[in-house]
C-alpha cells in the first residue's frame, strides 16, 4: 500500500518525468474476439464466409514513419491475404497494435472498399447488405490490390460523458451493451467509461460503516437519475433504488467488462468522490462532512477529500473495484488487476462546489472555493491517494467541464499533485471553447473533446467542418488541436451528454484522430454511399446540403451555448413566459434542410438507415418551421402590448403550421426516434415492480425530477428543494421522441393554450381525446410517433408538397 507520505515523495520525483500520458494501450485484446465481433456484424456463421484470413496482434508492429514527433506509434496494416482473388474467400490479413486497431482498420476496409456503415440501432442501424452487392455484380469481398496502413495521430480515442449512463444508457440490458461495444471497436475507442454496477459496490463498503441499504437506496437516486448521484450534487431522486436493480447492474458490468477487454477497450473505471449518505455525519461526527445549500432537489452531502474518513471509504471502495470489476488472473473467481484507469470529477472539498457559487454571483475561481492552489493541491493529492494506495499505477481521468469556470492555478495543483502522465483531463468543450492553452501552461495531458449535446436533445447538426478545420472563426479542428498541444495531446474524446443523434459527426470526430481521413467533400460523398449501401444522385446531393448546412454551422451562431442545447423547435413551447424563453435563433439556414429532406424522399432507396434519415431531417425541417412562430409567439408576450395581446395571436401562432397529421412507416429493427419509456423491468430483475420503472423512466426524459401529484405523494416523487433556481426541467434535455411529442409535449402546449385562451372563432368544436392532444399534434409530431402503411419518404413526398411547395 502507498501511503500519504511516500506519495507525496513520489509525486515530487516524478515531475522531472517525460510530459505527456504514461500509459501503454499496445498488446491488449486478442485477435478471435475481433473475429468473433464481425461474426456478430455481419450476420455471418462462420469465420470462413468472413474477408479477414487472419487478424495478428503485434504490440511491437513498425507501420514506417508517422507524422510529429508526438505522433502514436498504433496503428494497422490491411495486406492481400494468400488467397484466390475471386471475391468468394478471405482476402485481407490484419495486423495491427491492439485488437481494437484490428477492428478499426478491418472496419475502414469494409466501408471504403465494400460500400458498409455501421449505426445505432435508434439512428437506423447497420448496413452490411452483402447480397446487394452481389446483386450488383460487385464481390462480396474486393481484394486491397496492396498493403494499406492507418497510423493514430495519438494514442487515445475515448468516450463517453458520465451523463451518457443516463440520458441513452441507463435502461440497456446485455444486447444493447453488446451491439454498443462492438461500435466502439468498429471506431477506434481504445478507452471508455465503465461505470455501470458501481452502486452495489458502494452499498458494501457503507455497510461495513453502518449504513444499511434502506438508507443507502433512499440516499441514492434511482435507476433513471444515477449520474448525478454518482457525484453530480443531487441525491434521492427517482428513488429508492431497488436492490434486485443494484444487483443485476453488477452481473451486467462483469459482462461489459468481459467484452472490452476482449475487443483491447481500456475501462475506465469509478473512483470515490467525496459524495456520501447523510447517516455519516451522524455516524462519524468528528469528520469533515458538509450537508450543501439545495440545488435542484435536497443537497448534497460532501466528504472533504483531506478528511481520513475519505481514505477508508477511498480504499474500501477502490478494493472492491479491483476485486468484483477487475480481471481475474488467477481463476479464483476475484478480480487481481485493473488497466489502471479511474473516474473522479468531484470537488473533493467541503462547502459549496464552485459552480453553485458561480451561479449564485460569487467566485467564479475553483481557487474561491478551495481558498488556494495550495488547498487544491491537498485534496487532489486526497482524491489520487484513494485510487494509488490500491492501485500504485493509477491513472486519473478527469472530466474538466469544472475548469472553465477555474483559473490555471487550480490546473497547476491538481497536476502538481499526481504523478508525471498519471493525470489525464478531458478538455470537453474543445470544439467551441477550448481550454488548451490553460491546460498546456499547467502541464496537463489532456484530450480533445467534443460535447455536441446536454441532454441527449435531438437537435440535427454540429460542425464536422469545424473538427475538419475548414470553419474560419471557429476553434482549431482535430489534428490542429493535437499538433498544438504537443506531447501533451493525449488524443481525443467524445463528451454528448446522450448519443443516438448526429451519427456522422462521431464517425468523423473519430476517424480525424486517424491518417488518412479523406477531405470532407469526399468523406460526405463516401458516407452516404455506405449509409445506404448504393451510389444515389440524390443521396449525396442531400448530405452535400446537410454537409454545408447543419453540419458547417459558423463559430458563434446560434445563440452560442445554447446551440448545444438545442433550445427550439415545438419542445420549447411551454415555456414562453418572457422574450427568454423564446427558442433560440437557428445556427443555420432552413433552406438547404428543406432541399436535403427533398432529395432524400426522391432517392430510390430502402432499408432502416434511409427511412431514418428521411424521418429524422423531415423532423427537423418541420421543428424550423414550427420555430419561427414560437419565437414570434415568445416575443409577442413580451413586446409590451399587453397580455390581452399574447392571449389573442400566440395560440392562433402555434397552430399556424397546419393541422394535418404526419404519418410515417417505422423501420421495425431502429423504431425511427421511438422512446424506450418502460424500463423492461423484468430484464432489470426488480421483482416485478414494473410501475416503478415505468414511471422514473418516463420522468426522467420529461419533467426530469419525477412530478409531485399532491404534497403526500411518496417516491418516486421529488419536490424541487429550491426554490430560487430553475428547475432542471427547463427546455435542456427535451427529445422529440414518438409517444412523448403526441403526449407530453402536446399536452404542454395544450396547457399553453387553455391558459393564455383562444378566440372562440378560432376554438375547435369538439375537443380531442386526451390521448391524443390538439393544438400540437402536427407534421413534426406524427413524424416519429407511430407505424403506418406509407413509407416515410412517401409521406415526407406529401408535407413537402404542402408546407414547403
Amino acid at each position: 500500500m502507498v501511503t500519504l507520505v511516500a506519495l507525496v515523495a513520489l509525486v515530487a520525483g516524478a515531475r522531472a518525468a517525460p510530459a505527456g500520458l504514461d500509459y501503454d494501450f499496445s498488446g491488449r485484446g486478442d485477435g478471435a474476439a475481433v473475429l468473433d465481433l464481425f461474426l456478430r456484424v455481419l450476420k455471418l456463421d462462420a469465420y470462413d464466409e468472413l474477408p479477414f484470413a487472419s487478424v495478428t496482434i503485434d504490440a511491437g508492429l513498425d507501420c514506417g514513419a508517422a507524422g510529429d514527433a508526438h505522433a502514436s506509434k498504433l496503428c494497422v496494416v490491411l495486406e492481400d491475404a494468400a488467397n484466390d482473388d475471386d471475391g468468394s474467400a478471405a482476402v485481407v490479413a490484419v495486423r495491427a497494435t491492439s485488437a481494437v486497431d484490428a477492428a478499426y482498420g478491418a472496419a475502414r476496409y469494409l466501408r471504403e472498399r465494400c460500400g458498409m456503415s455501421f449505426g445505432w440501432d435508434r439512428a437506423g442501424g447497420d448496413q452490411v447488405a452483402i447480397a446487394q452487392r452481389l446483386a450488383n455484380g460487385l464481390p462480396a469481398w474486393p481484394p486491397l490490390k496492396g498493403p494499406t496502413t492507418y497510423r493514430r495521430l495519438r494514442d487515445v480515442s475515448y468516450g463517453w460523458n458520465v451523463c451518457t449512463a443516463s440520458y441513452t444508457q441507463a435502461w440497456w440490458a446485455w444486447d444493447d451493451w453488446s451491439r454498443h461495444l462492438d461500435w466502439l471497436a468498429l471506431n477506434g475507442v481504445n478507452l471508455a467509461l465503465a461505470y455501470t454496477g458501481q452502486e452495489r459496490l458502494y452499498a458494501d463498503v457503507y455497510a461495513d460503516l453502518g449504513v444499511d441499504y434502506a438508507a443507502f437506496a433512499n440516499w441514492s437516486n434511482g435507476p433513471a437519475h444515477l449520474t448525478w448521484s454518482r457525484g453530480q450534487s443531487t441525491h434521492g431522486v427517482g428513488g429508492p433504488l431497488p436492490r434486485t436493480f443494484a444487483d443485476a447492474q453488477l452481473a451486467l458490468a462483469k459482462r461489459i467488462l468481459a467484452r472490452m477487454r476482449g475487443l483491447g477497450i481500456v475501462p475506465v473505471l469509478p473512483s470515490f468522490q467525496g459524495n456520501v449518505p447523510p447517516a455519516l455525519k451522524d455516524l462519524f461526527p468528528e469528520a469533515n462532512i458538509t450537508v450543501q445549500a439545495p440545488h435542484w432537489t435536497s443537497g448534497a452531502v460532501a466528504l472533504d477529500a483531506t478528511d481520513p474518513l475519505f481514505a477508508r471509504i477511498g480504499d474500501a471502495f477502490l478494493k472492491r473495484v479491483v476485486a468484483e470489476l477487475g480481471a481475474d488472473a488467477d481463476g479464483d473467481g476475484v478480480g487481481d488487476a485493473t488497466e489502471h484507469f479511474y473516474e473522479a470529477d468531484g470537488y473533493f472539498a467541503a462547502g459549496d462546489p464552485p459552480w453553485y457559487a458561480a451561479r449564485r454571483g460569487g467566485s467564479s475561481s475553483n481557487a474561491g472555493v478551495y481558498g488556494s492552489p495550495d488547498d487544491a493541491r491537498a485534496h487532489a493529492l486526497g482524491a489520487y491517494g484513494a485510487m494509488a494506495r490500491t492501485d500504485p499505477d493509477a491513472r486519473w481521468h478527469y472530466q474538466g467541464w469544472i475548469l472553465n469556470m477555474g483559473d490555471g492555478a487550480v490546473v497547476e495543483a491538481y497536476v502538481g499533485a499526481v504523478p508525471a502522465g498519471r493525470l489525464l483531463v478531458s478538455d470537453m468543450w474543445s470544439e467551441w471553447a477550448p481550454l488548451r492553452s490553460m491546460l498546456v501552461a499547467a502541464g496537463a495531458p489532456f484530450l480533445y473533446g467534443a460535447l455536441q449535446n446536454f441532454g441527449g436533445t435531438l437537435d440535427l447538426g454540429m460542425s464536422v467542418a469545424q473538427l475538419a478545420g475548414n470553419l474560419s472563426g471557429a476553434p482549431p479542428g482535430v489534428a490542429e488541436g493535437l499538433a498544438a498541444g504537443g506531447a501533451l495531446a493525449a488524443g481525443v474524446g467524445a463528451f454528448p451528454e446522450g448519443i443516438d443523434q448526429n451519427l456522422p459527426y462521431w464517425v468523423y470526430f473519430f476517424d480525424a484522430n486517424w491518417n488518412g481521413t479523406r477531405p470532407l467533400d469526399a468523406w460526405w460523398a463516401a458516407y452516404a454511399a455506405a449509409r445506404y449501401g448504393v451510389e444515389d444522385d440524390d443521396a449525396a446531393a442531400a448530405w452535400a446540403a446537410l454537409a454545408a448546412s447543419a453540419y458547417a454551422q459558423p463559430a458563434g451562431g446560434g445563440d452560442g451555448f445554447w446551440r448545444e442545447k438545442a433550445r427550439g423547435g415545438l419542445l420549447s413551447a411551454p415555456g414562453l413566459h418572457d422574450a427568454s424563453d423564446a427558442p433560440a435563433a437557428p445556427a443555420y439556414a432552413t433552406a438547404p434542410l428543406v432541399d436535403a429532406w427533398r432529395r432524400l424522399a426522391a432517392a430510390n432507396l430502402s432499408g432502416a438507415p434511409y427511412d431514418y434519415d428521411v424521418a429524422n431531417v423531415g423532423r427537423e425541417a418541420l421543428s424550423r418551421a414550427r420555430r419561427r412562430d414560437l419565437r414570434a409567439a415568445a416575443l409577442r408576450r413580451d413586446d409590451g402590448r399587453g397580455r390581452e395581446d399574447g392571449r389573442r395571436r400566440a395560440p392562433g401562432a402555434l397552430r399556424r403550421r397546419g393541422r394535418a397529421p404526419l404519418r410515417v412507416a417505422v423501420a421495425p429493427r431502429g423504431r425511427l426516434l421511438r422512446p424506450r419509456p418502460r424500463a423492461r423491468a423484468p430484464r432489470a430483475g426488480d421483482g416485478g415492480d414494473a410501475a416503478f420503472y415505468d414511471r422514473v423512466a418516463r420522468a426522467q426524459v420529461t419533467t426530469w425530477l419525477p412530478a409531485c401529484g399532491g404534497e403526500s405523494d411518496a417516491a418516486p416523487c421529488s419536490r424541487h428543494a429550491n426554490a430560487s433556481r430553475a428547475r432542471p426541467s427547463r427546455t435542456t434535455r427535451d427529445k422529440a421522441w414518438g409517444g412523448l411529442v403526441t403526449h407530453y409535449y402536446g399536452g404542454r402546449v395544450r396547457c399553453y393554450e387553455d391558459r393564455f385562451g383562444t378566440p372562440a372563432a378560432t376554438r375547435p368544436r369538439r375537443r380531442p381525446r386526451p390521448r391524443v392532444p390538439g393544438g400540437p399534434r402536427r407534421a413534426e409530431f406524427r413524424l416519429c410517433a407511430r407505424r403506418r402503411r406509407a413509407t416515410a419518404a412517401a409521406v415526407s413526398a406529401r408535407l413537402l408538397a404542402k408546407y414547403f411547395p
